[in-house]
Order: structure tokens, then sequence, then C-alpha cells
């Protein structure tokens, strides 16, 4: 079943969303049930390539962003492991995952290239730095996920952007139901 994540009540919302509100593809019929919480806004990061990720490239897609830190050993990678298999899962759409990291002075770009290619090479995901100030506007005042005192306190979230830049969405990257949820939303809005 397509919506196998949705319950009977929720198929009947969507279908009465089809019929009543004029929504004709599954990819409005998945949005209408999303939140849509702030515009990212647009920012540049640094990728492990020595390219420029910009967010305005972003618009037009969905995609993922989350944050980590290469010296991490705890967290870091069991998220990046979650969002590698999504990255897999998706290597044949325009999807992308942008990980960002919140130690920019340490995670060089050779640490960043290096982290990389230990864990996945697929281009549809990428490796990002920024300066520090950058970052703390992005994770506390654009997304809301990030503490001013310590940025390695960063949250474990994969955050879902859509095509017009709007977050809608936040899944725990730790939990498996949570991100086979996000699993089955990009499915359902890429597809």
């Amino acid at each position: 079943m397509i919506y196998s994540s949705l319950t009977f009540l929720q198929l009947c919302v969507c279908f009465c969303s089809v019929v009543f509100l004029g929504c004709t593809t599954k990819e409005e019929v998945i949005l209408s049930h999303l939140d849509r919480y702030n515009q990212i806004g647009n920012f540049t990061a640094e990728t492990s390539d020595n390219s420029l990720f910009t967010s305005k490239n972003m618009i037009g897609k969905y995609w993922v962003i989350n944050f980590f830190f290469a010296s991490c050993e705890e967290v870091c990678p069991k998220v990046n492991h979650n969002v590698t298999k999504l990255a897999r899962t998706f290597k044949d759409t325009d999807m992308r995952f942008v990980s960002i990291t919140v130690d920019p002075t340490n995670d060089n770009d050779s640490v960043l290239s290096a982290y990389k290619k230990a864990i996945y090479t697929g281009d549809n995901w990428l490796l990002a730095r920024m300066p520090l100030d950058s970052l703390l506007v992005l994770t506390t005042q654009k997304i809301g996920v990030g503490h001013l005192s310590e940025p390695s306190l960063h949250s474990t979230r994969l955050i879902l952007v859509d095509k017009q830049g709007f977050i809608r969405g936040f899944y725990d990257g730790l939990d498996t139901k949570a991100v086979y949820q996000l699993q089955q939303h990009l499915d359902s809005l890429l597809h």
C-alpha cells in the first residue's frame, strides 16, 4: 500500500482532499499533511570536494539537512548511517542530503573528504562546512535546532526542506521509525 505509514483516517482525509480541495497529485496530498515551518533562507557552505553549496541552488528540489562533526563517536555515526542509507535509496533522483559540520575549525576539507570516502561516496550526499557565526545563525535562528552556547550540542534531527525552501518536517535521525517515516514521505513526494 502506498500510504503504509498513514492511518485509515488519514487516508480518508487524503481522499477527501483530492476530491474536494482539488489536490490532484500524491505530492500535493502529502504536502497538505506536513506542517510548514519557517523558510530556511539563503546560505552558502564549502563542500568536502572544495565546491560551493548554496541553498538557492536547491530551490525546486526536496532536500534533507542534518548536523554532525567528524570526531563524534557516539550519535553522529548512527545519524549519518541513516542519512547515507536514505541517500542510497534515492540515488537516482534529484534528492539531496546535506550534512553540515558543527566543528568547522577541525573538520577541514581533507577531514570531510576522508569522512565521506569512508561512509558513502554518492553525489547526492554533500558534506559541508561554514564559518561558525554563519552556522550559529543557521542552526539557532533559521532552523531552530542549535544551541548558542555550544555547537557540538547539535540536534540529531533530519530536516526536510521543500522545493520553496520551507522546512516541512523534523525527524529523529536516531529513531528507526522516524527515519522510515521520512523515507515514506520522500518516496511519496518524489514519485
